[in-house]
């Protein structure tokens, strides 16, 4: 499946644009340096869009571009259950 996915933060940029519309599909594997869609697993209401630092038994480690933004020393690892797709580019 194809889906739109609009950037709000800064944490990705300068890779990613804040209020830039990106496509995104969820066809294909994630691969480590992929920028990952997925349900914050604190709060899984929340969308995230973050770069696949490393990939560890079926979780995700995410990292940030920048150093104040959110990642998995944050959040945790990401469970392929909560991954939505990853950002075509």
């Amino acid at each position: 499946m194809l889906f739109v996915v609009r950037v709000d933060g800064e944490s990705m940029y300068p890779s990613l644009i804040p209020g830039r519309v990106y496509l995104a599909s969820n066809l294909f594997a994630l691969r480590q340096g992929d920028f990952a869609v997925f349900r914050n697993p604190k709060e899984t209401g929340r969308i995230f869009v973050k770069r696949v630092e490393e990939i560890r038994d079926g979780a995700y480690i995410m990292e940030s571009s920048v150093s104040w933004g959110s990642s998995s020393r944050d959040f945790g690892p990401v469970d392929k259950r909560l991954i939505e797709g990853k950002i075509w580019r």
